[in-house]
């Protein structure tokens, strides 16, 4: 069990409460690429493989955050075996630290064009606001 599925269920209250005020969805994956929350469709998938490695792994290794703004365009995206029937239309991925160690991603997806527009023109916000999601998140584990 990974130190994210520990604290499992607070991350998933934490992701739908976030996902409330958000125009997308949002999604935790730990750092075995495992889904340990989600909102949404992703809701259905939490404790599952996900399809999109590639931009997350960049993530896990680089601890550099990142926004794919068009995701059928995207080479990331390109080997992903979902890539002709995802609905994902931009991705923004930040990175979760436990210390110095990456041990997950926080990904903020935009479904429609609308959500995808609010993704691209305020990215720096909403990469903010994923730093303080891993920070929360972060600090929860460390009081455990």
């Amino acid at each position: 069990m990974t130190i994210l599925a520990q604290i499992q269920p607070f991350i998933q209250a934490y992701v739908c409460a976030v996902s409330a005020i958000l125009d997308g969805e949002v999604t935790i994956i730990d750092d075995a690429l495992i889904r340990i929350g989600g909102s949404g469709s992703y809701a259905e998938r939490i404790g599952q493989p996900i399809a999109h490695t590639s931009f997350f792994q960049k993530i896990l290794k680089t601890g550099e955050p990142g926004i794919i703004p068009d995701v059928k365009a995207e080479k990331w995206c390109s080997s992903c075996e979902k890539r002709h029937t995802c609905r994902e239309l931009a991705n923004l991925g930040y990175p979760i630290y436990y210390g110095t160690k990456i041990i997950g991603v926080i990904g903020i997806i935009a479904f429609d064009e609308k959500a995808r527009d609010n993704l691209i023109e305020h990215h720096e916000k909403w990469q903010e606001f994923a730093k303080y999601m891993s920070i929360l998140i972060e600090n929860r584990l460390q009081a455990m």
